[in-house]
């Protein structure tokens, strides 16, 4: 990803959805070395959503001296499911993400943080940081990379032991960029108070009153209700913090079924369970889709049970979180399996369903009431999910 070219600068036109309005606007907009090759995700969606056709082939990036790596397209290199590294900027599958798929994704695994840290400098002790990310398992890199495709290349992918984090963290792209993709992609969980919350900080910062001791009281009254709150270290140091009101998302109707897709390839597991019975070989198998979250989100979870118009929700009585939990097979064969066909799932979780599938015509097949049929779903269901190796 080379840039090539000198400084030129030019009006655009812009397209903006406001309050179900398409607004026109000119940006005076400046470009440093324009040949770019990679990703175009974002902007194509935004056209996609005004226009409903493709106006360009590539999206125009920032000064080459921000960047993590010195050559960019080196962040795209992954593994395929051999573990082998592949240069493809088409990652794991050949497929753009839609953009209710990334809002369910960030619906499950994504997190809106702000950090108020102490600095070296002593005219300015405390420096604030807020930063959109999501945490995938090391097997799913590459639908990191896709997220960072999709939003037209920003932001870094870091690897820690089994898990990789897709982040943003530059007010300009979380401005330019993150916050406009979730305007109008809402989130449906309460997760998207901390958004809301989020939004306002990022705010206060681009207006630079995070460096007033006003404006980072302001920042910490805000924080005090994301997330999982203040540490002890900024209780101790905002004695005076007065918490604003957190927010409540309410919930009414699941906007599109890619949201359903994103928030599974989150949240989602495909299993098999295996039991003993009162069958010819004594023994038998159910199929189980399950979906978790935080119980606060329980209403939600009705929808989506209300979505798939099937299931039943089941509290944890050990932790705040609720289970929607499909079982009935002709569901299985006639809901949910056609869902997940017609609107695929992304990554490692992929594999799951389709092993998943097979099951299930060997199961509607009556396979699994013979000894070996039964063998063979009990091999295939020794390589699913946490035990699956890639």
């Amino acid at each position: 990803m080379g840039y090539r070219g000198s400084k030129s600068s030019f009006l655009i036109q812009v397209n903006t959805l406001e309050t179900q309005r398409v607004t026109n606007k000119f940006i005076n907009q400046g470009v440093k070395e324009q040949r770019v090759d990679g990703s175009w995700g974002y902007l194509r969606q935004k056209f996609l959503l005004v226009f409903n056709s493709i106006p360009l082939r590539c999206t125009l990036m920032g000064f080459e001296r921000s960047y993590q790596f010195k050559i960019p397209s080196n962040q795209l290199i992954a593994q395929n499911s051999n573990g082998q590294r592949t240069f493809s900027t088409k990652a794991a599958n050949d497929q753009n993400l839609s953009p209710w798929f990334v809002t369910g994704l960030t619906d499950a695994e994504g997190c809106f943080t702000v950090s108020v840290r102490n600095t070296a400098n002593s005219n300015r002790p405390l420096a604030v940081q807020s930063r959109f990310q999501i945490n995938l398992h090391i097997r799913d890199i590459n639908l990191l990379v896709q997220l960072q495709q999709f939003f037209g290349g920003i932001g870094h992918i870091n690897k820690s032991g089994d898990m990789a984090m897709f982040a943003v963290s530059s007010l300009k792209e979380l401005t330019t960029v993150i916050i406009p993709h979730f305007e109008i992609y809402y989130l449906l969980t309460q997760k998207g108070a901390d958004f809301l919350l989020f939004k306002q900080i990022v705010n206060i910062c681009l207006e630079r009153k995070n460096l007033t001791n006003e404006g980072l009281q302001q920042i910490v009254n805000i924080k005090s209700v994301m997330n999982l709150g203040l540490t002890d270290v900024l209780k101790s140091a905002f004695t005076n913090t007065v918490p604003v009101e957190r927010p409540v998302i309410n919930t009414k109707h699941i906007p599109q079924p890619q949201w359903v897709v994103g928030f599974v390839n989150g949240e989602g597991t495909f299993n098999i369970k295996t039991y003993k019975s009162n069958s010819f070989i004594g023994k038998s198998a159910q199929l189980r889709f399950k979906l978790v979250q935080h119980s606060r989100d329980a209403k939600l979870m009705e929808l989506i049970m209300k979505f798939f118009n099937s299931g039943k929700l089941e509290q944890d009585k050990r932790f705040p979180a609720v289970y929607l939990i499909i079982v009935k097979f002709s569901d299985i064969l006639e809901k949910v399996i056609p869902l997940f066909e017609q609107y695929p799932l992304i990554g490692v979780k992929r594999f799951d369903f389709n092993e998943w599938c097979k099951v299930s015509q060997l199961m509607k097949d009556k396979k699994h009431l013979t000894e070996d049929g039964f063998n063979l779903i009990t091999s295939i269901k020794a390589g699913m999910n946490k035990n699956r190796k890639l």
